[in-house]
């Protein structure tokens, strides 16, 4: 099974103030998803002031998976403590847009990078390819530093009115 929580095909879907969590996604020959699977059908998804919690899948993308031809924005999401054998909440072949998000558990290294809408806060460092929308100033700040820990990064546009993103998502 892909897409333990939510699994998506054929439609459109727009999921706003959820929690998807403790959800699997167990069949070892395909991708994963544990908490949403976006199909490789041209489809659109939007995420937004939700949380992706602990959900596994036994191959790859433990929170999200999204397929190629899938497009999913996120707007404050938070992604924690989801479960793979690789280890990475998010799997991305398709197109990604994230914007004021939590991303706690990384992204699959080779994958899709994500495009970044400003505002987001990646761990581990840099696994997720952030790639800063043209309309936005890339900025970092590391906003901890322990030992024998993760370093995290928060990428923030320059201009909020700038780097808005077009479809008024927030």
């Amino acid at each position: 099974e892909v897409g333990g929580g939510i699994y998506t095909s054929y439609s459109d879907a727009t999921i706003y103030g959820s929690t998807i969590s403790y959800n699997s996604a167990s069949r070892t020959t395909e991708k994963g998803g544990g908490g949403l699977y976006v199909t490789q059908t041209p489809i659109s998804v939007d995420l937004g002031n939700s949380t992706i919690f602990g959900n596994s899948a036994s191959n790859i993308g433990g929170a999200i998976y999204v397929a190629t031809s899938g497009l999913v924005a996120m707007a404050a999401v938070t992604i924690s403590e989801n479960v793979t054998a690789q280890g990475y909440d998010v799997h991305n072949e398709g197109v990604l847009e994230v914007y004021n998000t939590i991303i706690d558990g990384g992204c699959t290294p080779d994958a899709e990078p994500l495009v970044s809408w400003g505002g987001n806060l990646v761990s581990p460092l840099d696994l997720c390819g952030l790639d800063q929308h043209p309309r936005c100033r890339r900025r970092h700040s590391v906003v901890g530093r322990q030992r024998g820990h993760r370093r995290q990064v928060a990428l923030q546009g320059a201009h909020p009115e700038r780097c808005a993103h077009p479809a008024g998502r927030s």
